[in-house]
């Protein structure tokens, strides 16, 4: 692995990883779509249509600076969620979201700063403390520029960030969920519902001629996953973390190009991932509710 891109990596490992499950994972409920009347099978679910017709373009997926992947995989994610909600008629503002505060509560809130003094999370950490300590957007009065600097500082609790709790509360993620099965996650993402993935899976930077990018690589390592298809050339896409560094995807269906950053994955590669990895679904709502989305509208 490329030395620059081993120092991006931050997800904290299996072994990390499975011991925060065994002291948290009783508070995560099973993944389920209620209400469902339509399978999602055979489909094909691009979130990026949302964010494309809410802002006008993709939402911005500026490089990390530093190994923490694991919040910018869950600030692309709550994005993703908020331009669907409103989508779906939600009156709020769409505003970036801010990833050191990210790094912030997960690390040295939910996983009790255990990592201090080297980088990286869990994604079992973030999913928890989306739910309990929210988010904060960009922008705000006193709110510093993103640095990785300034990621560290706040990931290694080395900054009073207690203030920006009490905001925090105002934004929370109402429900995060393992996700264990492709099917768990075609119903996920084609009902609306952004999923991180944390895992050493690494794949080759830029598309083989088929399109896919080959699982070629370990990178210990969480991003978002933004579209599936269950179709008979099936694929996932991970949004990666790391600029635009991947290639241009043309879509098979539509030849809209994906956003900048994406990976088109294999669905067998998952089954490392759900074996060995973390993979969590982010609601806007308790639970899972079956969203009918209007879908190809961009």
């Amino acid at each position: 692995m490329n030395r620059n891109i081993n120092k991006l990596c931050g997800w904290a490992g299996e072994a990390e990883a499975k011991q925060s499950m065994e002291q948290i994972g009783d508070q995560f409920p099973q993944f389920q779509i209620a209400g469902t009347t339509e399978s999602k099978a055979g489909g094909t679910y691009r979130l990026w249509d949302f964010t494309r017709i809410i802002i006008g373009k993709d939402s911005q997926n500026y490089p990390q600076k530093t190994g923490d992947c694991v919040s910018f995989g869950a600030k692309n994610a709550i994005e993703y969620l908020a331009c669907i909600e409103i989508a779906n008629g939600d009156l709020e503002v769409f505003n970036p979201i801010f990833p050191p505060y990210l790094y912030y509560t997960g690390r040295v809130l939910i996983g009790n700063n255990k990592l201090q003094g080297r980088a990286g999370s869990v994604g079992s950490w973030m999913a928890k403390a989306v739910e309990k300590y929210g988010t904060i957007p960009t922008g705000l009065d006193g709110l510093p520029t993103y640095s990785g600097k300034l990621a560290d500082e706040w990931g290694d609790g080395q900054r009073d960030c207690s203030r920006w709790v009490d905001v925090g509360d105002d934004h929370l993620i109402q429900t995060t969920s393992p996700i264990h099965s492709w099917s768990e996650l075609v119903d996920a993402i084609g009902n609306g519902y952004p999923v991180t993935i944390a895992s050493d899976l690494g794949f080759s930077m830029k598309p083989g001629r088929d399109g896919y990018h080959e699982q070629t690589d370990t990178w210990h390592h969480q991003m978002m996953i933004h579209g599936i298809s269950d179709g008979p050339e099936p694929w996932w896409s991970p949004l990666n973390s790391w600029g635009n560094v991947h290639g241009t995807i043309l879509d098979p269906e539509t030849g809209e190009p994906w956003p900048a950053g994406s990976l088109k994955c294999r669905p067998e590669v998952l089954e490392r991932a759900f074996q060995r990895g973390e993979l969590f679904a982010y609601s806007q709502f308790q639970g899972f509710p079956e969203q009918r989305l209007r879908w190809n509208f961009v």
